[in-house]
């Protein structure tokens, strides 16, 4: 009789072999480590560009420079070096570092200074010439007008440092102005207006300055002086040469001196009744501006 009991089943188990185990995956690893070394790599970069020395900067940008010479290179490894050994002296260093960068700028700063003062000579040359031509122009006006011929001895005409100095003297005979007045007699208003249209090819500023002659004057009660005289003088004066085309803004300043200037020693002498017209030269022009500001501080 045959047993009727169930056989038991038969499990399989499977292994797989050591090729077919995965591995763990560790490429992760590799670019941490990369990471890690880069930003290291930065970091000191950046420490040792966060204090540099001129000269350290300037070996580095020779040696980066395609354009410069070995020798240039050279001498930036050679400044780095010598540096490098000057560390050991603290802020001496330093100090020596600032000396030899402004003895680097130094004749640059020279060349370029003396550039500037090439050039400003230049230019007074050139403020002189013109000066000197405008006094031609004045001179030869003054001999050939008809006008102003039968005056040519009360106008004289003379070059100076701060510029050309013109001066209408009163004669004994034919006086400027009316007597203890600032009215102008009708000839000097004429010949102020011949002048100007000659000062006007020129765009140099003036000043204008009365004297008189060192006889006492006193009107209005003792309260109007020679002083007060020579100052409406002049300003009449310029008034005379701005009715006749002149520019308000060329007349920079009117003062009145009266006989604290005079040209001859003997105070009445009627020379020393004069205008003075000063055409100015752009440096003394600047000169006397600057003292006009200084004064008003």
């Amino acid at each position: 009789m045959k047993d009727a009991s169930p056989k038991p089943a038969i499990v399989l188990v499977r292994r797989q072999s050591d090729d077919e185990v995965p591995k763990p995956f560790g490429a992760w690893k590799l670019a941490y480590a990369d990471f890690v070394t880069a930003m290291m790599a930065f970091f000191l970069l950046m420490w040792l560009l966060s204090s540099p020395r001129p000269s350290d900067l300037a070996g580095l940008a020779d040696y980066f420079t395609l354009s410069k010479p070995t020798a240039t290179q050279a001498k930036g490894q050679s400044a780095s070096q010598s540096d490098s050994k000057k560390d050991t002296q603290g802020g001496k260093a330093r100090e020596q570092d600032k000396k030899e960068a402004a003895k680097e700028v130094k004749p640059q700063s020279s060349m370029l200074e003396m550039a500037r003062q090439e050039l400003k000579i230049q230019q007074e040359k050139a403020d002189q010439q013109r000066l000197e031509n405008l006094k031609d122009q004045l001179q030869a006006m003054i001999d050939k007008d008809p006008n102003t011929r039968p005056y040519r001895d009360q106008i004289k005409l003379d070059n100076s440092v701060e510029g050309l100095l013109i001066q209408l003297i009163d004669g004994g005979k034919r006086p400027m102005f009316d007597s203890g007045s600032a009215n102008l007699r009708p000839y000097a208003a004429d010949i102020l207006g011949r002048l100007t249209q000659v000062l006007n090819q020129v765009d140099n500023r003036m000043t204008v300055t009365g004297h008189t002659d060192g006889i006492a004057f006193s009107a209005r009660g003792g309260t109007y002086s020679n002083w007060e005289l020579s100052s409406d003088r002049a300003n009449s004066s310029r008034r005379a040469m701005v009715s006749s085309g002149l520019l308000e803004q060329k007349v920079i300043r009117v003062v009145g001196m009266a006989d604290a200037n005079p040209m001859v020693e003997d105070p009445a002498d009627p020379v020393n009744r004069r205008i003075e017209i000063l055409v100015l030269t752009k440096k003394a022009e600047v000169d006397l501006l600057k003292r006009r500001i200084l004064e008003g501080l």
